[in-house]
């Protein structure tokens, strides 16, 4: 009886150790085949042609060296390639590569000399010598040419050509345009900058456009609100301030000018032209900053700074500048008309080499408080005078 015990016994042990290990090959051969393996060191020639053999894209390495280009399921250190790094899943370090680099997210810094490549997100550095692309970024974004963020920016943007992003919390610095979907703060272009809301400010060369905006400057710029300030030559803000003006001066001048932005600051655009019964032709360009400061619900008072450069007969080589000072009133008067008039601190700076040109700028200032030589070939002329003028707003 005893030694039937020990046999059963002895049976039900070898089966259950023969189920045990059954059960383990199973779960052996049914393990995912994409299950990531993680190994210290790789070193490949191409992809899967190196110490982790055709298991590369399953295995996630801390240091890997591909010499001319390698796959893996992750980084977690550091990452060298001649030509190009393949990344199935994170890189936690720095990666580096000749030409590109591509992967999911990536923590830490990822330069390549041509692209990166990131389906997810950036956070710490991505630097490449032609283009960025990723979803989102944590950081700072460098190219050559342009960065590519799908998503937001928490951090800056630079490109030698432009960036683009949806919302971008810090800077976005490029030599061509700027682009943001969204939100930026700061945009700095040498030809365009666009976003739908800015809180800081807008530098270009040419054009910026913005639904709402804190400063914009450049050539021209367009916003449908600024709370701070529009400076250049056109500025068309939506809620903001729009005059032309046609009037007269002290000179005698016909003037027909623009002002545009916001009424504590905008710029002045005009042009001036004086003709007597001979064929001599007086004219002038003007530019010039201005603030306007309401009075009563009617009336405005204007201060202003103004540069012209006066032309006679079309000798564009003689050098005659006219500096002004303004204050004056603008009183509403009916519709979209108004009337304006004031006074200018006048300074006239004149070439003297040419005696025709002296002869005309004499006769163009209508008197003098103020007249001395520069030097050699400047005089000075100054004088206090008025201007008078319509507005249609």
């Amino acid at each position: 009886m005893k030694r039937n015990t020990r046999l059963a016994i002895v049976a039900l042990a070898i089966m259950t150790a023969s189920s045990t290990s059954a059960l383990a090959q199973s779960a052996t051969n049914n393990q995912p085949k994409d299950s990531t393996t993680y190994r210290p060191f790789q070193i490949s020639f191409v992809p899967m042609l190196g110490t982790n053999g055709i298991e590369s894209p399953r295995i996630a390495n801390r240091l890997s060296v591909n010499i001319i280009a390698g796959i893996s399921k992750g980084v977690g250190a550091a990452e060298y390639a001649g030509i190009a790094n393949i990344t199935k899943g994170k890189v936690y370090g720095f990666q580096y590569a000749g030409v590109l680099n591509m992967t999911e997210d990536a923590t830490g810094c990822q330069m390549a000399g041509i692209v990166n490549l990131t389906q997810g997100n950036v956070t710490g550095f991505q630097g490449a010598g032609i283009a960025n692309n990723t979803r989102s970024v944590k950081g700072v974004q460098a190219a050559g040419i342009v960065n590519i963020a799908k998503g937001d920016v928490e951090g800056s943007q630079l490109a030698g050509i432009g960036n683009m992003a949806k919302n971008v919390t810090g800077a976005q610095l490029s030599g061509i345009f700027n682009l943001a979907n969204g939100n930026a703060k700061t945009q700095v272009a040498g030809i365009f900058n666009s976003a739908e809301s800015v809180k800081g400010v807008q530098i270009s060369g040419l054009v910026n456009r913005a639904k709402s905006v804190g400063t914009q400057i450049g050539f021209v710029n367009i916003a449908d609100s600024c709370s701070g300030a529009s400076i250049g030559i056109v500025n068309i803000v939506k809620t903001g301030y729009h005059q032309i003006e046609l009037g007269t001066d002290d000179m005698l001048m016909a003037n027909l000018s623009y002002r545009s932005g916001i009424k504590k600051l905008h710029t002045i655009v005009g042009a001036s032209i004086k003709s007597d019964n001979s064929s001599t032709v007086v004219w002038g360009t003007t530019f010039g900053l201005g603030t306007s400061v309401n009075l009563s619900p009617r009336t405005l008072f204007d201060t202003e700074l103004l540069y012209s450069q006066i032309v006679c007969d079309d000798k564009f080589s003689h050098d005659n500048k006219l500096f002004r000072a303004y204050l004056g009133i603008d009183r509403h008067l009916f519709g979209k008309l108004s009337l304006a008039a004031g006074v200018t601190a006048n300074a006239l700076i004149y070439e003297t080499t040419n005696a025709g040109n002296v002869t005309r700028m004499r006769e163009l200032v209508p008197y003098t408080m103020v007249s001395e030589k520069v030097n050699d070939r400047m005089h000075l002329a100054g004088w206090i005078g008025g201007r008078v003028a319509l507005r249609l707003n």
